[in-house]
């Protein structure tokens, strides 16, 4: 066997982990929806944060997370190299909703989910503000898919908070901004991936970051 075949496989293996260890992290993502919303403790006014810190309450409640022994950490900041050399402050550093750890193996294992919330319409929520869908889905897109693409977030999913209308709708006007005039990128267009822990609202989509390399994303809507 040559050293190029064997570093093929090895390339193989270390993919296959890196696929097992986000399929868990996103079954259990979807476990702690499913016990936050059978717990009913959510308002939708809340803001994302407010979200996810109950959801990463109820991820840590999962039996998931106990039997695949994940760390589940809130806000954490994305060090960079520009940073621990001294040329950039920790406090520019970018802060991703959550990220998930796996101790159980010899190298440590990292997953991180950004969070969003999501409207199909406007609305107005119980204290009176007003919620502009527009800007939610163009934000998802600005602050979230983005930050992928441009790599400013390391290896990760999008989790979106659908506090008022269709998850379907949104996403067809997501992809619709992100295929439109503006991007030009037709491939970018969300579609619908295999269900995850018996969860319909899994989609996925398929971008190129700035060095030419091509990376998927999935994208897990949670309808409140």
């Amino acid at each position: 066997m040559t050293d190029n075949t064997i570093g093929r496989l090895n390339d193989c293996f270390s993919r296959d982990i890196k696929k097992g260890f986000e399929k868990q992290c996103i079954t259990t993502l979807i476990d702690g929806y499913k016990l936050m919303k059978e717990a009913g403790e959510f308002s939708l006014s809340w803001e994302e944060e407010t979200l996810t810190a109950n959801l990463i309450k109820y991820m840590k409640r999962s039996s998931f997370s106990s039997k695949w022994k994940l760390d589940i950490t809130p806000e954490c900041p994305i060090y960079t190299q520009q940073i621990y050399d001294g040329i950039r402050k920790p406090k520019e550093a970018p802060v991703i909703d959550v990220r998930i750890m796996n101790w159980s193996r010899s190298d440590k294992l990292e997953y991180f989910i950004e969070a969003k919330n999501l409207a199909e319409n406007d609305w107005i929520k119980a204290d009176g503000s007003k919620v502009n869908a527009s800007h939610l889905r163009a934000r998802y897109i600005d602050t979230g898919i983005d930050n992928f693409i441009n790599e400013r977030y390391p290896y990760g999913c999008l989790a979106g908070y659908v506090l008022e209308g269709c998850v379907d709708s949104i996403v067809n006007a997501i992809s619709k901004l992100l295929t439109g005039k503006g991007r030009n990128r037709p491939q970018e267009v969300l579609t619908r991936n295999t269900p995850v822990n018996n969860h319909p609202d899994c989609y996925r989509s398929e971008h190129q970051t700035g060095n030419g390399k091509g990376i998927f994303l999935n994208h897990i809507f949670f309808k409140f």
